[in-house]
């Protein structure tokens, strides 16, 4: 079994699991920041809230593997 079939999460088409982890970058990016930050988007959404950012200036870096067809943007 893969990790989505232990953890019980569906596996879904590769194009919509990189907009889904466009998304939660998205969120954690927004929550780090300064003032209270929403998000509604079409795989996750939250209500107003921040979070105590990461100590390293630029916050913690994030490097996804993947077969190089589309890469995440900056």
């Amino acid at each position: 079994l893969n990790e989505f079939d232990r953890m019980g999460i569906p596996y879904g088409p590769t194009r919509e699991r990189q907009e889904a982890l466009e998304e939660a970058v998205a969120v954690v990016r927004g929550l780090w920041g300064p003032e209270p930050f929403a998000f509604e988007g079409a795989h996750y959404r939250s209500a107003p809230a921040n979070v105590t950012p990461p100590v390293q200036d630029g916050g913690v870096p994030l490097v996804v593997a993947g077969s190089g067809r589309r890469t995440l943007g900056q």
